[in-house]
Order: C-alpha cells, then structure tokens, then sequence
C-alpha cells in the first residue's frame, strides 16, 4: 500500500487518540512520549491499517502491546531488545512471539500471556498493561527493567503469575498486589524494592510461591498464618526484623529461604521443625538466638539446613541424634540430609558418632563454634558414598584425626583449622584424591608430612602451618594447580626450590623463612615467617 497522505493520517491519529485517551489521556498528544509513538505506529505505519472504527477493545489491545514493545526499550531500528519477537509486524498481536516468549492470547484472541524473560528490555512497565484484563502470567524476569510496579496492576484480577525477578525495579511493593484473588506466583526478587511488606499479604490466600529477597525491604512479615497454600517462601537478603512466623497453619511448606535479615534476638518457632515436608530451611546470617528446634522424626523431605552465622545454643550431640533420627521415605527422591551447615553459632557439646546415620550428607560445616569439644568420631568414615565438604575449624576438638576420614574419597574441602587436634597426619589422607583445599594449621600436629601427600593431584590450597611438623617439605607436592600453600611455624629442614622455579609460580607460599637465620631458603615467598615470633610473619 502507499503512504497515507498528510491529512489522512492527522484523521487516524486524531480518531485514534481519541478512543485511546481513556487508556493513555494526555500522554497521547505528548509527540516526545512512547505513548504518542504507538498510537503514530498505529494509526500510520502499522500494516494492518485498523480501521478508525474499530471496536475499543481490539483497538486498545494492539496499542497496549505496541507501546509495551516501546517503554521497554524496543525500537524498529534497533533498541535493547535482543529478539523482536515479531513486535510490530503486520500479523495480530497475538502472533508476537517466538513459540513460549511473547505475546500469547486466548481462545478469544485476547492477551492473556506476557512472557519475555532474558531479552534485554529496559525502560519501565507502561501503566497502561493493566488495560488487558485476560492477563494471567506477566513473565518478564531477568531483564533491565527500572521504575515501579503498576499500582493499578489490582485490576488484573485473573493474574496468577507474575515474575520480574533479575530486573532493576525501585519504589515499594503495591498493596494491591496482594489484593489479587488469583495470585499463585510472585517472584519480584533480586531488585532494589524498599519499604514494608504490605499487610496485604495476609490476604494472599492463593499464593504458593513468594521471592522477595535481594531487595532492600525492612520492617516485619506480616501474619502468613491464613497462606495455607504457601509451598516457598524466600524473603531473604533484606533488612526485616521482628519475630520469625511460626508456620504452624502452613504444613505443606517445603521452602522456607529468610536468611540474612536482622531478626535480632528473635528465636526459632518450635514448630518448624515440625513440619513434615519441609525440605530447605535457610536462616543463616539472621542475628538469631536459642536452641535449634527439635525436627519431627516424620520431617522426612528434609535436605538442606543453613542456620550459620547466629548465636544459636545447644548440644551438638542431641542436635546430631535428632536429625539422624528423621525417617526417609524410599518411595520418593529425597536422599536425605545433603547440606548441614550450623557453624559460626555458640553450640556446645560432642559430635555424636550418630552423624554416620544421616544417609546423603554432603556438606558438613560445624567450625566456628568454640565450646564443641571431644574428638572426631571414627564413623565420618562411613559417609564415604556422600560427604565432600567438612568444616570443623576453630573448635575445641581433641585427639587424633581419624584415619577413616581417608575413606572419604569424594572429599574435595576439608578444615580442622584452628582445633586442638595431636598426633600425626594420618597417611590415610593421601587417599584424598578429589581433595581441592585441605587446612590442618594451628593444631599441635607432629611428625612428618606423609609421602602419600604425592598423590594429593587435585590440590589448589594446603594448609600445614603452626604445628610441629617437621623433616623436609616433600617435592612430590608441587602439584601444577597449588596456588596456596602455608608451611610456617614448624621444624622443616628445607624446602625444594623446585617451589621456586615454576612456570606458573604459586600465588600465596609461606614458610619460615625470615630472620636473621632462617629455617628454609624461600626467595619466592610472598611471605617470610619467622618461628615462635610474634607475629610470625612479615612480607617480603
């Protein structure tokens, strides 16, 4: 078709702004604004040429979608989108898509579906989608959108999902979000949101799915008691406060993510740990106190507990056997206990040989807790099929290092650091194949480095200082990948200067060194120690 001569397309745009102005208003005749470069696409360059009679809502629809592709930063020449999806193109507006990302429609041919996630939108959400009132799923996550939430967006009331997590959205959380009778999924994480948790929320009574956190919300969580439905909550990484909920109406929950806030002095509800299919509970970094809950023996989804970082108080061997008590089912996918992470927290007491009955573990983070006291229990050895991490760092563990630990092959991180360990390295160690950072320093360690250390292939850091080591540094553990390595503060004789003439040298070396008569000869350290002084060491 021809171009529209002057006064033909001042007749569609005048038409036009009018049946729009409902949605638009004044916006329409601002020629600078993304409203006015829809309706100019609309009216003149759009190839479908809708008639000026066109019924509103097939009208609105289309320039809601086009103004849509224009406020977040689509251009027809260019723009930050990274697919155009067909915007723009002569085809309905429910055809805009590339297969799931898009525009989607309905039976009726209205928009129900706004899915663009990962597409390199910018600009803000037009106030004006609210327009389309079949809206059920608003998927624009992983972009880089910025302004606020519609405050309108309370009128969507078919709206079930809605995901703009990864974006760069500002202001507070609209109450009339929760005000939404459909709303299941709401995931607006990950952006710089402020202000409280509307009260609203406790409204939300078909909710399933809540993840707030990364944002810079404050204040309390409102009561979630009547969220009966609620399968995750994550409102973790914000600054809220007050008392934790006691999720005791919500049995159902699997997903309860409120880590790093300031719950300052608050306690754990008792009845979290009865909730029997909770499966992920992370309260660490929270500033909380009191005993670590009791879990039901019938807690039987549970994988993952991070409770670091508090001043959480109790026994370690009670806390040991009630988790090890907790009945998996063989008839779903739950391996059992994978991640036990309470370190950093003010526990007392033993590890309980029963640790060896949490089938599945994985992670074992128990440091930084200074009253833990005893020995490590020989049956960490029978978590050999499972356990690739364990912490036991700056604790009041005494005896020896259990030779069984060397049947933990899949270990690739192991930390004693700062204990109270004696006795010699176990050359059972050596048997650590996929061992990527092992730290034994500050213990009262003796004898010498085990040759079986040779086979340590996979080693990046390896910390063997402040004990009392001694003999010479083996050669055979200048692995090509070390790129720490700590040996001061012991009776080594010499270190192989091979150490000192790699092609790729090591980052971090430190060894005893310094003084006016040194133990080794390192000209490559980065640090020079000098034993029994205070402080030990000086850089080169």
């Amino acid at each position: 078709e021809g171009e529209l001569g002057v006064s033909e397309a001042e007749q569609r745009i005048e038409a036009f702004t009018g049946s729009l102005s409902p949605i638009s208003g004044d916006a329409l005749l601002d020629t600078s604004s993304n409203q006015y470069k829809a309706l100019n696409w609309l009216a003149t360059e759009d190839e479908m040429m809708l008639p000026t009679d066109t019924a509103f809502e097939p009208l609105a629809q289309r320039y809601i979608a086009a103004l849509f592709f224009f406020e977040t930063g689509g251009d027809q020449n260019g723009g930050s989108w990274i697919l155009q999806l067909e915007f723009l193109s002569g085809q309905s507006e429910c055809d805009w898509n590339d297969g799931a990302i898009g525009l989607g429609c309905n039976d009726q041919r209205e928009i129900n579906v706004v899915q663009i996630d990962n597409n390199g939108l910018t600009g803000r959400i037009p106030d004006e989608i609210t327009f389309l009132a079949q809206l059920t799923t608003i998927k624009l996550d992983d972009n880089m959108i910025s302004g606020t939430i519609p405050t309108s967006i309370g009128v969507l009331t078919r709206l079930a999902q809605l995901e703009l997590d990864e974006n760069r959205l500002s202001s507070t959380i609209p109450d009339e979000l929760f005000e939404i009778p459909t709303l299941v999924r709401l995931w607006l994480d990950n952006n710089t949101l402020v202000g409280e948790l509307p009260s609203t929320l406790s409204g939300a009574t078909a909710l399933t799915s809540l993840s707030l956190f990364r944002n810079g919300l404050q204040g309390t969580i409102p009561d979630i008691g009547a969220l009966t439905n609620l399968d995750y909550i994550g409102l973790g990484t914000n600054s809220l406060s007050g008392p934790l909920p006691p999720f005791d109406t919500i049995p159902n929950i699997r997903f309860v993510w409120l880590h790093q806030n300031s719950f300052n002095g608050q306690t754990i509800p008792p009845s979290i740990g009865q909730l029997t299919r909770l499966s992920s509970l992370s309260l660490y970094d929270c500033e909380l106190t009191g005993p670590i809950p009791s879990f039901s023996s019938n807690t039987g989804y549970l994988e993952l507990l991070y409770l670091y970082n508090n001043s959480l108080t109790g026994d370690l061997a009670a806390i040991i056997d009630d988790l090890a008590s907790i009945r998996y089912g063989a008839d779903d996918n739950t391996n059992g206990l994978e991640q036990l992470e309470i370190n950093r927290n003010k526990l007392s007491g033993t590890i309980s040989s029963a640790l060896s009955q949490i089938n599945g573990l994985k992670e074992l983070w128990l440091g930084t807790n200074s009253d833990v006291t005893g020995t490590v229990p020989s049956e960490i050895g029978m978590l050999a099929g499972t356990l690739e991490h364990v912490s036991l760092g700056q604790t009041n563990l005494t005896g020896t290092i259990p030779t069984e630990i060397g049947e933990l092959t899949l270990l690739t991180e192991l930390s004693f650091y700062q204990s109270d360990l004696s006795g010699q390295i176990p050359s059972e160690l050596g048997n650590l194949g996929a061992i990527v950072f092992l730290d034994v320093q500050q213990q009262r360690l003796t004898g010498t480095i085990p040759d079986t250390f040779g086979g340590l292939s996979s080693i990046v850091g390896l910390g063997l200082a402040d004990n009392e080591l001694s003999g010479t540094v083996l050669e055979a553990l200048n692995h090509p990948d070390l790129d720490t390595f700590y040996v001061q503060g012991n009776n080594f004789v010499s270190l192989p200067a091979s150490f000192c003439t790699r092609t790729d040298p090591i980052d971090d070396l430190r060894s005893d060194c310094g003084g006016a008569t040194p133990e080794v000869s390192c000209p490559c350290c980065s640090q020079c120690c000098i034993d029994d002084a205070s402080p030990s060491c000086t850089a080169t």
